[in-house]
């Protein structure tokens, strides 16, 4: 009588693998999560950056200051809107990702002038939190209404 081996895997093997690659997820998945929230914060605010550079560049071209971003705080979620004063329309209205708020808790209004200065060049800092971590970014607008994202709080007469 001839006996075949057949090739493959058994089913205790089969469980053993599964069982491993469950316990690696139950490790890393949380680690994961934690990255990803982070990226969304670093992303949002980067976008806000480059939200503020488009009003300026808008004013700029267009040579108004009909340029407005409204900053507002909620408990269903933080979001600021870009708003055409002039034609009284809302521009673009941008939700920060969950678990990430302004670190200003009212309402906060920039008007951009004709030559691109915002908030009459008086310089200001936005922060934007994530809970969570509790890590933050902070968007700095120079009194020259330069624009720069950074992770440390600038001082007061930057």
């Amino acid at each position: 009588m001839k006996i075949s081996s057949r090739g493959g895997f058994t089913l205790v093997e089969m469980i053993i693998v599964l069982g491993i690659i469950g316990i690696l997820l139950a490790v890393t998945l949380p680690s994961l999560q934690r990255e990803i929230g982070a990226y969304r914060h670093e992303r949002a605010a980067r976008q806000m950056v480059a939200d503020i550079k488009l009003l300026q560049q808008k004013a700029l071209l267009e040579s108004s200051a009909y340029y407005l971003i409204n900053l507002y705080a909620a408990d269903q979620g933080d979001f600021y809107q870009l708003k055409d004063t002039k034609k009284n329309t809302i521009l673009k209205t941008v939700r920060l990702p969950p678990n990430v708020q302004f670190l200003q808790r009212s309402g906060l209004s920039l008007p951009i002038g004709a030559g691109g200065s915002i908030n009459s060049g008086a310089g200001l800092t936005i922060g934007i939190q994530q809970k969570e971590l509790n890590k933050k970014y902070y968007v700095v607008i120079s009194r020259v209404s330069r624009v720069r994202l950074s992770e440390v709080k600038p001082d007061e007469n930057e």
